[in-house]
């Protein structure tokens, strides 16, 4: 099978599976179909199966048994020609003819020449329509005494014609020539001093004598019969099915091997089998296996027109209450969505006493609780107004102080409230779930800026931006607390300068920020707690109450973007700390722009 058409005949089941994976409703119709449709596809099957074994016994019971009688009724029509040839191989005039002695040049004398043709004759006339020719054979003499369509013979020099070999038993035995009408059966002539082969008696049968018996056993099934000889060749074909004579080899090999069995079956045929003449000829009959299927046909026809009604009302019936059983579920499903969508309550009477009266009742609750939700939600918004009064406040106070600073001509003053300005007014209006990274480096500039004014030459930052990556959307507030960390950890108890590096790199792969300082460091012990706590859910973390640290930033990225993205932290004893984000490579561009908003409310 081609790949594509694989991957589409995949792609259809899989897309299968989800229809019914995402109905209850077809679901039910599909399991109550199987239950009813199973069972009777199964005992249909059954029945046509046990219908065909049935026919196929009675054919074999039947044929063996016409086989057999057939074979015997052949084996008496041959004896009875067998006791002709006996009779006339007794006659005294045979015998006395048969045991003297002569040569080839000798004459037979007129009297004893009529007496032969007279014996001959008739048996001959008496089975006319059996014969086709009676013999005398002379042995030493080379001499033939022929009757032949009441022609009488002598012939002379046929020696070569007669199967001695063949005649050295005490049995008769069959000769078959080119003449596919008769065969010959001979019966040796022993003098009886000294039990020499004198001579034999032949008769040449015709095929025909035996067509009564190939007719009662022919059933009119397509079947074939054949006559095979020892040899394993075919001899005589009473109906002229040609066809089936390529099946003669392995019939012929079945019986040799199985000569007691009289039936078999093979790939295409059924075969009956019969041994006659002694062994010398077997009787075959063939009927192919396609008459039981055929034979079969109309109960299947049938069968399958009952089956295919009962399915179909099966199907209807499934699909009725199917609908009925899913209606109550689909009716509380559109509610709860119309609840979602239109922010409006649906009420929905639960009087049934079962599972979906009880999600019914549930349902209801909901409805009654959500005023309560509602008091609560408005409640809290209005604390978070509240709560927001005092940054606006605190941001216009630093903006009219930054103006007095400038009045005053004092820069320093000036360039510190700015960036504390600008730190509040990022994180008052943080309403997007990404931000662009040249955003958050903003963020740290500033957050770095109020640092260096505290700590006057003694800090250095290391910049090392990739420009193509200032586009790249990343969690808001991810960098800073980061940043921060250094301060609190890093750089409390170190001596000396402080340096921070930042980096960026985008590749095809994704984002990578390095944040690294050449703060005190940390031991083994410590990077193995660090990346511990870092590896924890975000359940954890909310249970904790953690609000920016680093676990709670490996959290949000984890969540939001997935297991392969998030932080790595390295460090060592006096060789600082890096701390590497990585994150996919999502662009502003992309349609999921995320601009901060302007500051309108200052």
């Amino acid at each position: 099978m081609p790949n594509r058409l694989r991957l589409k005949l995949l792609s259809a089941c899989q897309s299968l599976i989800e229809s019914f994976s995402g109905s209850i409703k077809k679901k039910m119709f599909l399991m109550m179909v199987l239950l009813t449709c199973l069972p009777l596809i199964v005992l249909t099957l059954v029945a046509i199966h046990n219908a065909q074994n049935q026919l196929e016994a009675e054919i074999t019971e039947s044929n063996l048994s016409k086989i057999e009688w057939s074979g015997e009724y052949l084996d008496d029509q041959l004896r009875v020609v067998d006791q002709i040839l006996f009779a006339l191989m007794n006659d005294q005039v045979v015998s006395q003819y048969m045991e003297s002695e002569q040569r080839s040049d000798d004459p037979v004398d007129f009297p004893t020449q009529n007496a032969l043709f007279e014996k001959l004759s008739a048996q001959y006339v008496a089975n006319l329509n059996s014969f086709d020719e009676l013999m005398l054979f002379k042995k030493d003499a080379d001499r033939v005494f022929s009757v032949r369509n009441g022609e009488e013979r002598i012939l002379q020099g046929q020696d070569t014609n007669v199967p001695w070999p063949s005649l050295g038993g005490r049995k008769a035995a069959y000769a078959f020539n080119a003449d596919p009408e008769h065969f010959t059966m001979y019966r040796p002539i022993y003098r009886f001093i000294d039990r020499k082969l004198m001579g034999g008696i032949a008769v040449q049968v015709k095929w025909s004598l035996f067509d009564p018996i190939f007719e009662s056993l022919e059933s009119g099934d397509n079947n074939a019969m054949l006559v095979i000889d020892k040899t394993g060749q075919l001899r005589y074909e009473p109906f002229g099915t040609e066809a089936e004579t390529a099946a003669i080899p392995s019939v012929w090999e079945h019986v040799k091997a199985h000569p007691d069995r009289h039936f078999y079956k093979s790939d295409h045929y059924y075969v009956f089998y019969q041994s006659i003449a002694d062994g010398a000829m077997t009787l075959v009959k063939l009927i192919p296996t396609s008459v039981v299927s055929d034979s079969s046909r109309s109960t299947v026809s049938f069968s399958i027109v009952i089956v295919s009604c009962l399915i179909g009302a099966s199907v209807a019936v499934s699909i009725l209450l199917a609908n009925k059983a899913a209606a109550p579920i689909l009716k509380l499903v559109r509610a709860i969505s119309w609840t979602e969508e239109t922010n409006s309550d649906v009420y929905i009477d639960h009087n049934r006493s079962d599972e979906i009266g009880l999600l019914e009742k549930k349902y209801a609750q909901i409805i009654q609780s959500r005023y309560q939700i509602y008091i609560e939600k408005r409640t809290a918004q209005l604390k978070a107004l509240q709560a927001q009064i005092n940054p606006h406040f605190l941001h216009n106070t630093l903006q009219s102080i930054g103006a007095m600073a400038v009045v005053k001509d004092v820069p320093d003053i000036y360039h510190i409230i700015q960036a504390i300005s600008g730190n509040i007014r990022y994180t008052m209006h943080l309403s997007n779930n990404l931000v662009a990274l040249r955003q958050e480096i903003d963020h740290v500039r500033n957050y770095l800026l109020i640092q260096n004014f505290r700590f006057k030459d003694k800090i250095a930052i290391e910049w090392d931006l990739d420009a193509s990556a200032g586009e790249c959307l990343i969690p808001p507030l991810t960098l800073q607390p980061i940043v921060e960390n250094a301060f609190e950890h890093g750089f409390r108890r170190k001596k000396g300068d402080w340096i921070v590096r930042i980096r960026t790199r985008r590749d095809l792969d994704g984002l990578r920020i390095e944040i690294e300082d050449n703060g005190v460091g940390f031991s083994q012990q410590t990077e193995l707690e660090l990346k511990l706590s870092l590896s924890r859910n975000i359940e954890e973390i909310i249970e904790n109450q953690e609000s920016m640290a680093l676990s709670n930033i490996q959290a949000r990225i984890k969540t939001q973007f997935g297991q392969e993205y998030g932080l790595d932290i390295q460090g060592a004893p006096d060789a600082g700390a890096l701390v590497i984000v990585t994150l996919p490579n999502l662009s502003a561009q992309g349609g999921e722009s995320h601009r901060e908003s302007d500051d309108r409310g200052g």
